[in-house]
């Protein structure tokens, strides 16, 4: 059964979207994805399973119908999985002992392209050109860092600011003669007035269109296979701990019946006379007794039960073989019959 869960409040989405500063719950990121130089985390985790007999199968449960879930959501409306495909990444799950699986979704949409320059407005300043180069002489950021400081060192003809010098080259500090000069590698200021740093200072708030924060034209959005992630984390978190009950009981009952075989199987090799029809018996006769033994929530069978149950019903089954025995006739002697009309 699938319960009903309430939509993400923004603040909960931006909560949850913090997780593209970390490292470790982000994607791709060093840490999870050895991203190409450049490349900013796009993805955050949202679901997690440990791959091994000591996980519990409510998260790997969890994980599969959120997985499920979340990717419908993303196509929504669709005839293919593109965009799932995008913006749900699904990592680990392997074979090997303590492995972790984790799902990864993409939290935002839309926004500003990698190269936007930024916005403007009335408030910039003349001249402001974002599309400019650096030797352009418009003053930005950069620009009034370096104004900030006067008397920096230059080498004669080949003009470095501050943060371009080096130091093993120079012949004499910037003056006010220099003022013109811009620096030959960032094409910064190397020398600015007082006067002139007074002005840019005043002009501290107003738009020199050189940066953009990613969403500068208010263009980006949460996805919907964030959104429904987010809720079915909360979900889980506050409400209930599963999201889908039967799935979580039916994968349950498979774990158990994995289990007790693999108990059963590792008991019968204490009998190796034992034929299988006796092992087949013996489990039958037993069946009851080893439904008992699924009381555990990750569906562990202990072995010390499931011997004393199989133990059990083994006597049972060479009862059930003499007394068979017993009621069939025996060659040579008379058989009795039951008179008839008594």
């Amino acid at each position: 059964m699938l319960y009903p869960f309430d939509p993400a409040s923004d603040e909960t989405l931006a909560q949850y979207a913090e997780g593209l500063d970390d490292d470790y719950a982000a994607w791709p990121t060093w840490h999870t994805g050895n991203p190409l130089d450049g490349d900013q985390p796009t993805h955050v985790e949202m679901f997690t399973w440990n791959d091994d007999r000591a996980g519990w199968i409510g998260d790997k449960s969890n994980f599969e119908v959120a997985r499920d879930l979340i990717r419908s959501a993303a196509d929504e409306g669709r005839t293919d999985t593109v965009v799932s495909d995008e913006q749900v990444y699904e990592c680990g799950g392997g074979s090997s002992a303590w492995d972790v699986a984790q799902l990864f979704v993409q939290v935002f949409e839309g926004g500003c392209e990698p190269d936007c320059p930024g916005t403007h407005a009335e408030e910039c300043r003349p001249g402001c050109d974002p599309t400019a180069e650096r030797d352009s002489h418009v003053f930005d950021d950069r620009d009034r860092t370096h104004g900030r400081q006067t008397g920096l060192l230059v080498r004669e003809g080949d003009f470095r600011c501050y943060e371009c010098l080096d130091t093993s080259f120079y012949e004499r500090e910037a003056n006010a003669a220099d003022a013109d000069q811009r620096c030959t590698y960032c094409k910064g200021p190397v020398f600015l007035t007082p006067a002139v740093i007074a002005e840019l200072e005043a002009d501290a708030g107003l738009c020199f269109g050189n940066e953009c924060s990613g969403d500068c034209h208010g263009t980006r959005t949460y996805t919907a296979a964030f959104r429904t992630a987010v809720a079915l984390a909360e979900y889980v978190k506050h409400d209930h701990p599963f999201i889908a009950e039967d799935d979580y009981y039916e994968q349950r009952h498979e774990r158990f019946m994995a289990n007790l075989d693999e108990a059963l199987e590792d008991i019968r090799l204490h009998y190796p006379f034992d034929s299988s029809e006796d092992h087949d018996s013996i489990c039958e006769f037993g069946r009851e007794s080893f439904w008992e033994l699924d009381q555990w929530e990750d569906a562990y069978v202990d072995w010390d039960d499931a011997r004393e149950a199989y133990d059990a019903a083994r006597r049972e089954h060479f009862s059930d073989l003499g007394r068979t025995f017993m009621r069939n006739e025996i060659p040579g002697q008379l058989a009795l019959l039951e008179a008839a009309g008594a």
